[in-house]
């Protein structure tokens, strides 16, 4: 294809669709459990009405699982799927030239190198972590949801986790862990905006419609 002056001139199809969908399908249940999270874990809800406060649970518990449900698809897909998507992306600092090319991205973030990074090797390792931290939230949440009393499928096969750490602890790790992906969240837009905005590569629109100006290497 060839585009206007300052466009890109050839697209590569990079992200498919199994990645596109547990991008979004992730955002999606992450902002809903963090909002029905906040609503539960506010002192003013004691005084809530049950039935409202039962509602916010059950959707609650609902976004858990369509949060574990993408998080596992993802990580198959991390086996099966194209380079792009191959859990080795997520893993440069283990090669020498993984370790400068992140120290160039970093450069770039911090306004201290002009000319933007021809790779994401920074970006995949902070998507790593963001994984962990749903693998946190996951294991945590359903520990919590067994605590409730619930009868669901999932919640009496993490229980066991009570054993090794007390129930406060629990619920601490997983509102902070909470925290740290709303913070990453503000850091993740600021990168896309920024190499968006520099690249001129239609990193924003690539996340809906899988393609980008130039094929990111990793």
């Amino acid at each position: 294809m060839s585009g206007t002056t300052g466009a890109p001139s050839e697209f590569f199809y990079v992200w498919h669709l199994p990645v596109r969908v547990t991008h979004w399908a992730n955002v999606a249940a992450f902002f809903t459990l963090a909002l029905t999270g906040l609503y539960i874990g506010a002192p003013a809800a004691v005084a809530v009405h049950v039935p409202q406060m039962t509602y916010v649970r059950m959707v609650h518990v609902a976004a858990g699982y369509v949060l574990l449900c993408s998080v596992a698809i993802r990580f198959y897909w991390a086996f099966v799927g194209d380079r792009g998507a191959s859990w080795r992306a997520f893993f440069p600092y283990l090669r020498t030239d993984g370790r400068r090319k992140m120290i160039e991205e970093l450069q770039f973030y911090a306004f201290l190198r002009r000319d933007p990074p021809r790779s994401s090797s920074v970006i995949n390792v902070s998507h790593s972590i963001v994984f962990l931290g749903f693998v946190v939230e996951i294991v945590t949440g359903f520990a919590l949801l067994s605590v409730a009393g619930s009868h669901g499928i999932l919640a009496p096969l993490f229980a066991p986790l009570f054993a090794l750490v007390a129930p406060q602890n629990v619920r601490l790790v997983h509102v902070v862990v909470m925290w740290f992906l709303l913070a990453f969240t503000v850091e993740h837009i600021y990168v896309a905006v920024l190499l968006d905005w520099k690249e001129r590569s239609l990193l924003l629109a690539s996340m809906i419609t899988g393609y980008m100006g130039h094929e990111r290497r990793h």
